[in-house]
């Protein structure tokens, strides 16, 4: 039935003061980070310096959130996903 009313009325949902548009993905933050996950899951682990090369741009700042967020971590230079 939810559905059914969301279909007829498109705009109701813009309406709440609790609705915001999410930002672009490609080239946020979100982006990056999700390439560095994805190329771990991939290939087990990377240095910064191939993370570098993936990205086209320096990988400190989304390595330090997703070590932050204890979804990666470093050994030896090398950065894996945390089991």
């Amino acid at each position: 039935y939810g559905a059914l009313v969301l279909a007829r009325k498109p705009d109701l949902l813009k309406k709440s003061r609790h609705y915001h548009k999410q930002s672009s993905f490609f080239g946020s933050a979100r982006f990056f980070r999700s390439q560095i996950v994805k190329h771990l899951l991939q290939y087990k682990r990377a240095s910064e310096e191939e993370l570098r090369e993936l990205l086209l741009r320096d990988p400190s700042p989304f390595l330090g959130s997703l070590l932050k967020d204890n979804l990666i971590r470093e050994s030896g230079g090398m950065y894996r996903i945390t089991r």
